[in-house]
């Protein structure tokens, strides 16, 4: 038996000293895939955390009856662990997204997100700027409007490029609505 094999016996069996020089040989390997991957808020520690444990379960996996070398085990298991790790922190980020409700559908009523999943005194908020909101808008925009709250994607007596523009337009006038009424001490409903 080898010294790495020996190294590997006695890491797999939670020697942590073993595992360290077993990491600290192939870190030139950890360092080589770790520059192949980002993620955010990830700091170096972070990524050797990682592999040192990557490296304890490739240790406990390892056969080496197989006649294969442990670092080429090693260097598909990190690669491996590495993208995992990626994907896992891309499908978290993807979570909030999902959770995400239009404005237009839960006006129209077409969609009503779960008390777990919506603030309603924001949207409440939010809801206690339309009538002014109204006020302001082009005729072509109070339709593109009326059609967007009932669901529709089309606005009689507009073309499919008027309706988008209108559509945009309404979209903008809302925000800066908002952004101007958030924070100020007047916005209340019915308080205008």
């Amino acid at each position: 038996m080898t010294t790495e094999q020996q190294l590997i016996a006695v890491a797999a069996a939670n020697d942590s000293e073993a595992l360290e020089a077993l990491f600290n040989q192939y870190l030139p390997l950890i360092n080589k895939v770790i520059r192949r991957f980002y993620i955010r808020h990830y700091e170096l520690e972070d990524w050797y955390q990682e592999a040192r444990l990557c490296c304890f379960q490739t240790c406990q996996h390892f056969d080496a009856s197989r006649d294969s070398k442990f670092g080429a085990f090693f260097k598909l298991c990190w690669q491996n662990y590495a993208t995992g790790l990626v994907r896992r922190h891309l499908a978290a980020k993807r979570i909030g997204e999902t959770q995400n409700i239009s404005l237009e559908e839960s006006v129209s009523g077409g969609f009503m997100p779960s008390q777990a999943m919506m603030d309603t005194t924001t949207l409440d908020m939010y809801l206690c700027q339309l009538p002014g909101l109204f006020e302001t808008l082009t005729p072509p925009e109070k339709a593109a409007w009326q059609r967007m709250v009932s669901g529709d994607h089309l606005s009689e007596g507009l073309t499919e490029y008027q309706f988008r523009r209108a559509r945009t337009s309404c979209r903008k006038k809302f925000a800066g609505l908002l952004d101007t009424n958030l924070f100020s001490d007047q916005w209340r409903c019915g308080g205008h």
